[in-house]
């Protein structure tokens, strides 16, 4: 039996989710890809202590958050330019471009966010890689409608720069959130 969040809504094992993570992955000159066979200690590292779940945690509501405010600074800073693959419960592969439009258009549209949480969250780490499997539930309101959301989400997040990036995400929606 395959978990709730690695299917699809026809309850499909949702292989999205490796051609997602794949798709962010950058390719490596054969120098890269000789050096990056070498452990290291952020590659070893299989926990993130807890100010750098605290900074995680963070990075991933602000991102959120953002996308609902059309915060474009914010999305264009936590969202690389390169390699970023969005993809909802259509299946529809968005790049960063369309994804902020569509964040720009939520806006644009009359409707707000009125909050959000995040009852469950899982994570894997792989070095400056963590990729974080959750439950989500958010109310939106436009017109003075309100408007339910709950799904599962699988994100990926890269420590760059000094700052947690999310190259890739997956979304699947309950039915009658």
């Amino acid at each position: 039996m395959w978990p709730p969040f690695l299917l699809s809504r026809a309850g499909a094992p949702a292989v999205l989710i490796a051609a997602t993570l794949s798709a962010s992955v950058p390719r490596l000159s054969e120098a890269q890809a000789t050096a990056s066979r070498q452990p290291s200690s952020a590659a070893m590292r299989r926990t993130l202590d807890a100010g750098a779940r605290a900074e995680l945690l963070e990075a991933r509501e602000q991102v959120w958050r953002a996308w609902f405010a059309h915060d474009s600074v914010q999305l264009e800073r936590l969202l690389p330019a390169d390699g970023f693959l969005a993809v909802g419960a259509d299946s529809v592969w968005r790049n960063r471009e369309q994804t902020i439009a569509e964040s720009r258009a939520f806006v644009k549209s009359g409707a707000r966010l009125v909050s959000i949480e995040f009852p469950r969250t899982e994570m894997q780490v792989f070095g400056d890689v963590v990729v974080i499997y959750t439950t989500f539930r958010y109310t939106t309101e436009r017109a003075g409608q309100r408007s339910h959301s709950a799904g599962n989400a699988v994100e990926v997040f890269e420590h760059r720069n000094g700052v947690w990036q999310n190259p890739s995400w997956y979304l699947d929606f309950l039915p009658n959130g």
